[in-house]
Parts: structure tokens; sequence; C-alpha cells
């Protein structure tokens, strides 16, 4: 990363001297600056776990070279953390539990772990006291769903990034389907879009149908899966939608809402509404929830992963955990836990102690919410 930026800028150091000539310099070249940065950060880890050592008495670290058998499969946490880089060498303390979670991706399903551990569990903890290695085994799975579901929909966007509506398609089969002549619609019969011909959507691929490509581009300039334009909008009030074959056979549909047992941070707040899993049924509410801000059009939905990482953490205490984004404007998400059911109240203060808003004057059940 350090010569990457230095990479960038090396060019303009001169111009730069030139111009500036009593800026600050240590050494009798600029490079001598980024060689000072570079020796930090290879020095640095040895020197920070240096100091746990002997703050908290570990004996030492050891390697664990962490694996999948097929990076396209599935995903790795290791105490919530994902291992991106497939066959990655990770340093862990010795003589302390790690815990470690194998993530199937939709349509796929874990099979064991080989290495330190041949557990058949998705989540193990182990411990290090030598090098090792850990690799997690997927394999297909027998799908439920192998029609093309809507697996996200943005039905208002935040007025700081404002894509106006989309609905995102996924084919969940391993083979692509000609959608040419397929129809979206709502209850109104005149609200249609009619894919034009050559519209193939890929196996285990994404779609992405807009009210306004123009927009949608400008905030996703590198998202090439993209039609529209739809002639109508998406109802923040909740909407009845439809995609029907060449034929009129209805293919798959979803009636949501803002409000009731659907989450109402999608209505104008930022995120997007999106299906946990394209497995689950999209008729119920309880299979959406919000994803974060912006939504992942053309991708997996980010609330997947999301959602399998906090059924792990079932909270024990009472947690108000920071609100996102922040700095914000005009709307933020603050999340917070409770272990048992019980009457919350949440308020805002301003910097003068005055109260400002109550967020939640309410019971609620043990859950992580937002």
């Amino acid at each position: 990363m350090i010569d990457s930026l230095a990479g960038n800028i090396a060019s303009e150091i001169p111009r730069h001297k030139e111009r500036w000539p009593q800026s600050i310099s240590f050494g009798n070249s600029w490079q001598e600056l980024v060689d000072i940065m570079r020796n930090f950060a290879i020095d640095r880890p040895a020197n920070a776990r240096g100091h746990f050592y002997s703050k908290f008495g570990i004996s030492g670290s050891s390697s664990l070279v962490i694996s999948r058998n097929n990076p396209a499969w599935g995903k790795i946490y290791t105490n919530t953390v994902e291992i991106k880089n497939n066959g990655s060498t990770n340093i862990f303390f010795k003589d302390i539990p790690i815990h470690i979670k194998a993530l199937p991706m939709p349509g796929y399903r874990f099979v064991q772990w080989q290495g330190i551990s041949s557990s058949t569990s998705p989540e193990i903890f182990v411990v290090l006291t030598t090098n090792s290695t850990l690799t997690a085994v997927f394999e297909p799975a027998e799908l439920t769903v192998t029609s093309i579901v809507i697996n996200e929909i943005n039905y208002k966007s935040s007025a700081v990034f404002d894509t106006e509506d989309w609905i995102e398609f996924y084919n969940p089969d391993n083979d692509a389907v000609d959608i040419s002549g397929w129809k979206f619609v709502d209850d109104d019969i005149t609200n249609q879009f009619i894919f034009p011909g050559g519209t193939i959507l890929g196996a285990d691929d994404y779609l992405v149908l807009c009210r306004d490509t123009v927009k949608f581009k400008l905030l996703y300039p590198n998202q090439n899966k993209v039609l529209g334009n739809i002639n109508f909008g998406l109802s923040s009030d909740g909407d009845h939608i439809m995609l029907k074959d060449n034929s009129g056979n209805l293919i798959d549909e979803v009636t949501y809402s803002s409000s009731g047992l659907w989450t109402p941070l999608p209505n104008g707040n930022g995120p997007t509404l999106s299906l946990v899993n394209p497995q689950l049924d999209n008729s119920l509410a309880e299979s959406w929830k919000a994803s974060g801000f912006s939504g992942t059009p053309g991708y997996l939905n980010d609330i997947y992963t999301k959602t399998e990482l906090e059924n792990d953490l079932v909270p024990t205490e009472f947690v108000l955990y920071q609100n996102y984004p922040n700095p914000f404007n005009p709307s933020t998400s603050i999340q917070y836990a409770i272990s048992s059911t019980q009457f919350v109240t949440l308020k805002v203060y301003d910097l003068l102690g005055r109260e400002v808003a109550t967020l939640v004057n309410e019971e609620n059940q043990q859950a992580l919410i937002m």
C-alpha cells in the first residue's frame, strides 16, 4: 500500500519541492521518508505482539494457514473478521481460543474442516500451540428455489444517495435464463416493463432493473448488469410487484410494506430492502431485512453475511452501539442489544443536555435491534 501510494505521487514530488522549497524534509530525498513509513509498517506487528506478550503473559504466537476448497463456495470468519485471501497465513496468539466460522454461499453447504480440526460443525473453536493449517470444505447443495427471484428492492432512496427506484433479480440456478419478453409489473395494468430481446440472466447472477439508469449509473458507474427505464415508481407505503414470463406465467412476486412486520429503514433512510437468503420464502416479511447504506445491487446481499454472523451474537447485557453513518445527513441508524424482554427508552440529547427526541419507549424482546 505504501509503495502504491508513493508511486502515485512520485511524478509530483519535484514540482512540489520547487514550489515549496522550505517544506520540511528529512534525509536527502523524499524516498527516505517513504522508507521510514515502510520500515514502521514492517516492524509494527512484531512490536505490537511483543507488547501483548508482556502485558498479558502470553506465551507467543503461531501461524494458521486458512483455506477453502473453493473460494466461490463459501467464506471463513475468525472472531467475526472475514479471512478474504484463500490460503493466507494468519498469526494468532497461542493458548487463546479462536472462534472460526464457515459460511456457505447461497446454493452450497458446509461439509467439514480439514487440518487442525476435522469437525463437521461450521463453527469451531481452536487453540494453537504450534503452526497449523485449516481448510473449510464446501459442496453444492440441492436448491429449494431454482427460479428467478426478486432479491433486493430500493423503493425510496436517501436524499444524499438518490439512485431512484430499482429492483434486483437473482438467478439461483446453474443454467442461464433467457428472459426476453418477460414482464415486470405491479397491480396497475398500465405499469409494466418488458425485457428487451436478447436479455439473458446468467447462472448464479444478478440483474438490476432501474427507473432511471442515468441516476443509477452516476452513483454505480461500474455496475453493468443494469436495464431500464421502467415507466413507474415503487410506493414507499407498500406495493405488490411481480415478474412474469413471456407467456404471462407468474415467476415471482413480493408484496412489501414499510410498516407492520416489515423493517421501515429502507423508507428513505439509505438502506434497501434485502432478502436475507435467496432460498427463503420472499413473500414473508421475516425473510427481508434492511441492507447496509445504499445496498448491493448486482452482488450478494450484504445482509446475508451480516445476519449469519449476528445469529451468534446473542446479547448478554444491554449494549448501545455507535450510530452509522456518522457524521450523517439527514438520517442515521442506531443499534442496541438487550439480554431479555424489558421496557426500553432511548432518548437523544443535544450538547447542552436538552432532550431532543424519544426514539424508543416500549417493551422489546431479547435481540439485536436496529
